[in-house]
């Protein structure tokens, strides 16, 4: 990013000494002694330093300039982030109970900061029974085993992106369901790879129905779509309810996701504090103060060392409301520009968190609070990184016996920022998303995107287009992406990266983003067996050998290389246990052929493990 402020210090002291130095014959002729112990010198010496002193504060971007310069780039620095997880409680639940927004949670001997509830939820007696991926055909693939192990993951629509996810919950004996009060039900997802706090795009959504195919009113999904590990919560009516959720992809939905279990009652969380500071009054006086001092406003079991509250993130995190009839609500920003009846506020916090000052108008830049006007002000405050939790930690929710406990991290929170490290932040931004020149470039760009997009290959073809003889313009360039499996490179999941990538395309250049063209064919091998292998050993060697060199899910085979049977009998001749004698037929379109032909922007794909028949004995 270039400052918008010229360099003004581009001279030191030792510049200034000597151009003052060599000026002195000019100036001053019957001064002949230039050494330092002439009290001339220390005379230019101080007034060296003095000037070098002035130019460096010149040369300095002030606070408000700093400010400034930000506010033209359209960012401000923001306050702290609360760290994200999602708790379960300790124990199977034996009532039916609200937790409502808000809540404070505070653990119960961990050294760490307390939580809030970051939704309503009702935990319900109610546990998974079956974890399950239905297909169009009537097909199923049960997950309830692997949904019970801590690592292992699974494919919640299926491999093909052509299932739907049925949740199903068994409610737990003796305990009196209301027959006609809605409840939220609340499931926790653990996404492999993706936390909390992973910034989520525009991938697609996820519908939720009941069993019966009726559409639940769905009040939090923080997963977004199964993009990263959050809650879902949806409305349900007891008396109708078929205890089963079923989670259906859009028809735009373009990931893959892998998850590592699917949990009920799942409390969504967020390491903050909003307190409601006593009730002020105004006085009509002009610039009218409220300080507090964020170390006042928690008890002492709610302090924790080397833990700094900061104002957090959130755009109401400082609410200011006049308690009249309209609940008049005040505006944070700065004074200077506000008119005498704009109900305005400017905030200072110190880095240290020590303090937090709100200072209203003076009548003529924002407005002064009326006498015995009655104002509630309310923060949101958090301790940014400070807030992460790294390991299971018990927690005791508010008013209430039950234990919770957070299985996965509570992560993502950052501290908040000042001035200068918003601009540096917008400088690292700038570099990490500057224009990607080179084929490497994109290629890596495009790689590191989400990886629930399951893009195992990206690959940079210069000066040609697909289904052309010579691109439409000529500073055009291809690129081919695959997926972890064929044939799911989609219009929507091309789409996603196009909107991710080609952005950042240098002006005039043209960038097209395409999927493989896949080249299916079958090969049949002959081989002699080595003396002493055995048969079922070394048949299972070749297959292996021959999956893994086609292997689509692992990018193995170059784009654009032919597959040559002669080349592939070599490869056979390498395994263990084969003879010399080996002989490779590959059948493709258009029949038997020893080599198949492979052009610009197409792979290879081995649809059915090889055939193979082994001969015994000498040749």
């Amino acid at each position: 990013m270039i400052p918008l402020a010229p360099n003004l210090d581009d001279i030191d002291f030792d510049g200034l000494l000597a151009a003052a130095r060599a000026r002195l014959p000019a100036l001053a002729p019957q001064w002949t002694d230039y050494n330092y112990h002439d009290p001339g010198i220390m005379l230019v010496e101080l007034l060296a330093w003095l000037a070098d002193s002035q130019i460096y504060s010149l040369a300095r971007n002030r606070q408000d300039e700093q400010a400034a310069m930000a506010r033209l780039l359209g960012v401000s620095a923001r306050g702290a982030v609360p760290a994200q997880g999602m708790l379960f409680p300790a124990d199977a639940p034996d009532t039916i109970h609200r937790v409502i927004a808000g809540s404070v949670l505070k653990p119960v001997r961990e050294a760490v900061p307390r939580l809030e509830a970051a939704a309503d939820m009702d935990v319900l007696p109610v546990e998974i029974s079956r974890v399950a991926t239905d297909y169009p055909d009537g097909h199923r693939d049960d997950h309830t085993a692997v949904n019970a192990r801590a690592r292992a993951t699974f494919a919640p629509f299926g491999e093909d992106g052509d299932g739907t996810l049925r949740i199903e919950l068994s409610r737990l004996p003796g305990i009196a369901w209301p027959a006609a009060t809605p409840l939220l039900l609340s499931i926790g997802v653990e996404v492999d790879g993706a936390g909390p706090a992973q910034p989520p795009q525009r991938d697609g959504r996820v519908h939720a129905h009941d069993a019966a195919g009726r559409t639940l009113d769905r009040r939090l999904d923080s997963t977004f779509g199964l993009q990263r590990s959050g809650v879902i919560i949806v409305v349900i009516d007891p008396a109708t309810f078929g205890d089963a959720i079923v989670l259906r992809p859009g028809h735009d939905y373009a990931l893959s996701p892998r998850l590592v279990r699917v949990s009920a009652n799942a409390l969504p969380v967020a390491q903050r504090a909003t307190i409601a500071l006593p009730v002020y009054r105004g006085n009509d006086r002009p610039g009218q103060t409220i300080s507090v001092t964020p170390g006042d406003l928690f008890l002492a079991d709610e302090l924790v060392e080397e833990r700094t509250w900061r104002i957090s993130d959130a755009e109401d995190a400082v609410a200011v409301i006049t308690l009249d009839a309209a609940m008049s609500r005040w505006t944070p920003g700065r004074l200077d520009p506000a008119g005498p009846d704009d109900r305005r506020f400017s905030v200072a916090e110190r880095a240290d968190g020590s303090s937090i000052r709100l200072r209203f108008g003076n009548g003529i830049n924002g407005r002064t609070p009326a006498p015995e006007e009655t104002i509630a002000v309310t923060l949101t405050l958090s301790c940014g990184s400070g807030g992460d939790v790294r390991h299971p930690v018990d927690w005791l929710l508010d008013g209430q016996r039950t234990m919770w406990r957070n299985r996965t991290p509570i992560e993502g929170g950052q501290n908040a920022q000042s001035v200068g490290t918003t601009l540096a932040a917008v400088r690292t931004g700038l570099a990490s998303n500057r224009v990607l020149a080179t084929a490497r470039e994109i290629e890596d760009a495009a790689l590191a995107l989400d990886p629930a997009l399951a893009m195992v290959r990206a690959t940079v073809i210069e000066g040609w287009e697909p289904n052309r003889a010579q691109p439409a313009i000529a500073a055009t360039r291809t690129l081919i992406v695959g997926h972890r499996f064929a044939g799911r490179e989609t219009q929507d999941w091309l789409a996603r990266i196009r909107r991710a990538v080609v952005p950042r395309i240098a002006i005039g250049e043209r960038l097209v983003i395409a999927a493989p063209s896949y080249r299916p064919f079958t090969a049949a091998v002959t081989l002699r067996l080595a003396p002493g292998a055995d048969r079922a050993d070394v048949a299972k060697r070749v297959r292996a050998m021959l999956t893994g060199r086609f292997d689509t899910a692992k990018a193995a085979w170059p784009l654009g290389r032919d597959v040559d049977a002669e080349a592939m009998a070599g490869w056979i001749r390498r395994v263990e246990g084969v003879g010399g004698d080996v002989e490779v037929r590959l059948t493709a379109a258009g029949g038997i052929a020893g080599r198949i032909p492979v052009g610009k922007g197409e792979l290879p794909q081995l649809v059915a493990p090889a055939e193979i028949t082994i001969m015994e004995g000498p040749r």
